[in-house]
């Protein structure tokens, strides 16, 4: 991998994307569209059409950059809440609020906002206080919220217009004493959402794993636990997988369950192990082991422990890492981009970013290749192409400060890599902000939050925008692969 990317910026530019490309909302009072750039999109790649392609890689903008597509920059009184959520035709969806303001951010003034592949503003959706949630999930013209807080609730949404269809507090289902509650990205199972929810009091702690009915948001059935159950989630065929860790005793319990709510199996761990991935009948273990998803044996050791997935005491209890704490995988290979390892095959040398990608056997756990990439790298996207996505910010070997974490001056880049681990294009992202959501993939567009606060720390709201590229290829998400941090998200592979 190259490293003479990293080049200093003259300047802060206080918002991502601040080339001629990048555009504002409209002023106030008006509901003006995201300007977007010549539409052209890719030919729609055909259901099926799984197949690893020779065509030589290129940039699609001038001088090795991607293309700015459009980009969308709220107002300056406004604040976006982005999870990278888009539907089957390239529809985005986000939630947006007034940013400063007393009180909570739901009893703020918010909007559901839809923008199309294009950028075009398809409608602002009204929340009232008890109707707002962020958007995490889509499937079936439904879109699935949640919130957390003393007024946590799982919604469901329409995706045609961002009418809410039915909202389910979850207060109500735990015991009186549990005031504030956080809850997971929900799962779709074939006709369930399953969220696990922690919450707590001044004396008392109260965590469970919830079903509702998609149709409906009725409580289908509920297991409660004595510990923190880990982020579900679900395989092809609607197996839950979680589990509960003893600080005490420093033991995990593994467990997996029925779409209905059955247990199909408890297996107990020494040390900290979450279901993290599962694909064909193989379930990932944060990064230490694979186990049998059927009943929870032991299957082999991966050869890069030493990292760890598991969340510190004290963490927010879930949601989905945008950097690195994803596994993706095609035919037998895992693909994890993180910190050192510190296992035998593991890098000898330092690097300066101290993050790498790694390309790991996903029968024999055998680590396969390794390479450095630049600080915060986001989660692996596996393509229809049989490649693999990721965005870094290369830092350069001088870096002494400012060149790391979310201050970080240098450049953006999309990489795409074969799944033998060889790099078949790098191209620099406009804007330098850095981007904190998983990649979207839609026919070739790809599509990024970035904060555009130059320094997040600096304000206690980070200011997010959306910024749209043209890949140099037609593309989309793999349609199978390793189910990772709610499945059935399209990035991931869908469970069938």
């Amino acid at each position: 991998m190259r490293w003479t990317w990293g080049v200093v910026a003259v300047g802060l530019c206080a918002v991502a994307g601040c080339g001629p490309e990048a555009v504002g909302t409209s002023p106030a009072g008006s509901d003006l569209e995201p300007r977007a750039a010549s539409e052209a999109p890719p030919a729609p790649i055909a259901p099926g059409e799984e197949t690893e392609t020779n065509a030589p890689p290129t940039c699609s903008g001038p001088e090795g950059t991607a293309a700015l597509a459009w980009s969308y920059v709220p107002r300056e009184d406004r604040a976006l809440e982005f999870t990278g959520t888009m539907d089957a035709e390239g529809n985005l969806y986000a939630t947006e609020c007034l940013r400063y303001g007393e009180g909570p951010i739901e009893e703020r003034a918010c909007e559901l906002l839809s923008l199309g592949r294009d950028g075009s503003l398809r409608y602002r959706q009204p929340l009232s206080g008890t109707e707002y949630v962020h958007v995490d999930l889509s499937s079936g013209g439904r879109l699935y919220g949640t919130l957390n807080g003393a007024t946590a609730r799982v919604s469901a949404l329409a995706a045609a217009d961002g009418s809410v269809l039915w909202t389910t507090p979850l207060p109500p289902l735990l015991d009186a004493d549990c005031q504030w509650a956080w809850v997971s990205a929900p799962v779709l199972t074939p006709s369930h959402l399953v969220v696990a929810v922690h919450a707590t009091g001044e004396r008392t702690a109260c965590n469970a794993l919830i079903a509702l009915d998609a149709a409906t948001g009725a409580v289908a059935w509920q297991l409660n636990a004595p510990e923190r159950l880990s982020q579900p989630i679900a395989d092809a065929q609607g197996h839950l997988y979680t589990s509960t860790f003893n600080w005490g005793q420093e033991q995990t319990e593994l467990l997996s369950y029925t779409a209905g709510g059955t247990q199909r199996w408890r297996q107990t761990r020494a040390g900290h192990r979450e279901p993290v991935a599962v694909s064909n009948g193989t379930l990932l273990l944060s990064t230490e082991e694979l186990a049998d998803a059927g009943t929870g044996g032991f299957l082999a050791t991966l050869g890069i422990t030493g990292i760890s997935h598991s969340r510190s005491e004290g963490e927010l209890p879930f949601g989905p890492y945008p950097h690195g704490n994803v596994a993706l995988g095609g035919k037998a290979l895992l693909a994890l981009a993180d910190g050192r390892c510190t296992g035998a095959s593991c890098p000898t040398e330092p690097h300066v970013s101290g993050q790498f990608f790694y390309g790991v056997d996903a029968a024999s756990g055998a680590l396969r290749w390794t390479l450095p990439v630049g600080d915060s790298p986001s989660a692996p996207l596996l393509t229809d192409r049989s490649t693999l996505l990721l965005v870094d910010r290369p830092v350069p070997e001088d870096c002494d400060f400012g060149c790391k974490g979310p201050d970080s001056y240098f450049d953006s880049y999309v990489h795409e890599f074969s799944q033998e681990g060889e790099e078949r294009i790098a191209c620099k992202l406009q804007g330098q902000a850095p981007f904190v959501t998983p990649p979207a993939l839609h026919q070739g567009r790809l599509f990024l939050g970035a904060y555009l606060n130059w320094d997040s720390d600096n304000d206690g709201t980070p200011f997010l925008g959306i910024h749209a590229y043209e890949l140099g290829a037609a593309m989309g998400p793999a349609r199978s692969g390793w189910v990772t941090e709610g499945g059935g998200n399209g990035r991931e592979g869908q469970p069938q």
